[in-house]
């Protein structure tokens, strides 16, 4: 029996094609196991011409002369790779191409003539009448839902690029940071442009409703130092804020007025102060215990003006009435302090008073306090202009004294802080003339 072996290639499969031209002689299949296989190729048994299947692994095998087996279907493979060049096709170790430019050309070139979107629906419409309808509601690759609500969190990456969006106005977020408004540029965190005039467009506005009094809209700065990962506590000295104002001057912007906020203490206790300035010089400050200083910026009580007078306007129409009358005074160390009197002595005689002596007696009084008051309230005659009533101080606002009087008809003669004053009349005197001398003192 003669064998004729041809084998093809297709693409990485070795498929082995025999062609047997029967002679003379026959040929039988047996069945063995791999066991009995390997017996018969290892002792040479084989009968030449004759078929033997392993049915373990199920590989048919043929006898050779030498009484050896040959494996018809062998793992011995020829692989190769297909590669396509442009439009040429080709294998690996092997001359034979293909041009696949003749397949290629059977595009169908139309015009959308219809497109429109219902819900989720798209509808695409060609030239050929054909309709193709696409459910985008389920597109998760799109930033978008089809109503326009995002499907998940979305980070652009700017890749050194700025994103402008154009409009009426133009908005821009830079590479850097910064977002401008109404600026194709941005030189700060947010930079807002506006060259037309009362059309708010370059205003801040937040507004806010809500049921809780505590809640209200605020603008509120934060810093320290350190970063934002390791935050670390302010320094003194430290810059915590600033609101500046910064008009354009001489062709450039010169920052004329402004409020700066400076942190005061060690880091670990909550002190500040804060510094007004116009015309870019320092005018007024509160400290951090609350002290205001103007012409100065180490206030030391509670309102320390220095380098300047102080006045008032618009405080009245010249007169003064009522009991609580108060004047302004500064003592010798520059304080200003609080005088309760009208005129400039604090010592004065009051108004002449009748006493009662016209029978003896013991534990009299009389009300000094309430004389002087009767007497300047209501008196007698004044000149055209003049208030109705004499202004008078209170009680307490007066010590009382009593630097004299007749010993031969007063006795036990005493006065309270009040005012009040308790005496004995020992004796009547015969031409009905007396004394006793009153001061009043204000405290």
């Amino acid at each position: 029996m003669e064998i004729t072996k041809y084998i093809g290639i297709q693409m990485k499969k070795s498929l082995i094609i025999l062609l047997l031209f029967v002679s003379t002689y026959s040929f039988s299949q047996r069945e063995y196991s791999t066991a009995d296989i390997t017996g018969i190729q290892t002792g040479q048994n084989a009968s030449e011409g004759d078929f033997y299947k392993d049915t373990t692994l199920n590989i048919l095998y043929i006898g050779l002369t030498d009484g050896t087996l040959w494996r018809v279907v062998d793992t011995d493979t020829d692989n190769q790779d297909l590669q396509l060049s442009g439009n040429t096709l080709s294998l690996t170790n092997d001359a034979t191409t293909v041009d696949l430019t003749p397949y290629l050309d059977n595009t169908d070139n139309q015009s959308i003539t219809n497109f429109s979107l219902t819900g989720s629906t798209l509808s695409i419409t060609i030239e050929d009448g054909n309709t193709q309808n696409v459910d985008i509601a389920t597109a998760d690759s799109t930033i978008y839902k089809y109503d326009g609500f995002l499907r998940g969190n979305r980070t652009m990456s700017m890749n050194g690029y700025n994103l402008n969006l154009s409009g009426t106005k133009n908005f821009i977020f830079q590479d850097d940071g910064k977002f401008g408004i109404n600026s194709s540029t941005a030189t700060s965190a947010i930079t807002i442009r506006n060259e037309e005039n009362d059309d708010l467009k370059d205003d801040l506005e937040i507004i806010t409703h809500n049921t809780d009094a505590i809640n209200a809209p605020g603008i509120v700065l934060k810093s320290g130092r350190g970063t934002l990962a390791s935050p670390a506590n302010s320094v003194y000295g430290d810059r915590i804020g600033n609101y500046g104002f910064y008009p354009m001057v001489n062709g450039t912007y010169d920052r004329l007025s402004s409020v700066r906020a400076f942190y005061r203490g060690d880091g670990t206790t909550s002190l500040s102060d804060l510094i007004f300035e116009t015309s870019n010089i320092h005018r007024m400050v509160i400290d951090s215990i609350g002290n205001v200083g103007i012409g100065t910026e180490d206030p030391e009580t509670r309102l320390h003006v220095a380098g300047g007078n102080m006045k008032l306007s618009n405080y009245g129409a010249g007169s003064i009435t009522g009991t609580d009358t108060y004047l302004l005074g500064v003592d010798a160390t520059g304080n200003v302090v609080e005088v309760n009197t009208t005129t400039s002595s604090k010592i004065f005689y009051p108004p002449a008073m009748v006493i009662d002596v016209s029978m003896t007696g013991t534990g009299l009084t009389l009300d000094l306090h309430q004389e002087y008051v009767n007497r300047y309230g209501t008196p007698s005659v004044k000149s055209p202009s003049a208030p109705a009533a004499i202004p008078t101080y209170i009680e307490t606002e007066l010590h009382y004294y009593i630097t004299d009087y007749d010993v031969t008809v007063f006795d036990n003669v005493s006065v309270s802080d009040a005012g009040i004053m308790t005496y004995d009349v020992i004796s009547v005197p015969a031409s009905n003339c007396t004394y006793v001398n009153v001061v009043f003192v204000v405290k």
